[in-house]
């Protein structure tokens, strides 16, 4: 009797133990997927705010390097009209001093040489002030008006308290 007694002691006991440890392996086991869960969610948003952020950068340097080729060309281009002008305006300038030359009769040698003199004179005064006007030159600064409705960031969502896609975006916007 007594060892009827003992192994039903023993298998109350043994059936209690195992009992409690199950409603605790259960009630950890909760905790952990809980835990691992948010873990996990906050590993994705920090991979996303990272991918975010370097994708960011990528393309701001694509932008930058098209502005920069984009400037190159159109300083290329205004050099190239530049040239184009001012050869146009000598062109021009020599042609109506031999206009004036031609359509004026001279008493002398010494009178046509003289005029001669202060036509070449003016043309250089001319050409050399259409140099300078190149060298004086300074092209407008590029602006980008209204910054702020150029870039936007998407409204912050919750779900459920959770942060969603968008909100990541506002704090990587707002760096």
């Amino acid at each position: 009797m007594k060892q009827r007694l003992l192994i039903g002691i023993v298998s109350v006991s043994t059936l209690t133990v195992f009992s409690t440890g199950l409603t605790f392996a259960d009630t950890d086991l909760k905790a952990k997927v809980r835990i691992w869960a948010d873990q996990q969610a906050g590993s994705a948003l920090s991979v996303l705010k990272q991918s975010i952020s370097s994708e960011t950068e990528v393309q701001k340097a694509r932008l930058q390097e098209e502005l920069r080729l984009g400037l190159q060309l159109q300083a290329e281009e205004m050099n190239k009209f530049t040239e184009q002008q001012r050869s146009k305006y000598s062109d021009e300038l020599r042609a109506h001093a031999d206009s004036l030359i031609a359509g004026l009769e001279f008493e002398s040698e010494e009178d046509k040489a003289e005029m001669l003199r202060k036509l070449e004179a003016i043309a250089a005064s001319a050409e050399q002030a259409m140099n300078h006007l190149e060298d004086s030159y300074t092209p407008p600064a590029p602006v980008m008006e209204n910054r702020e409705q150029a870039v936007t960031a998407p409204e912050s969502q919750t779900i459920s308290g959770e942060e969603t896609p968008s909100s990541v975006t506002d704090d990587v916007y707002s760096e």
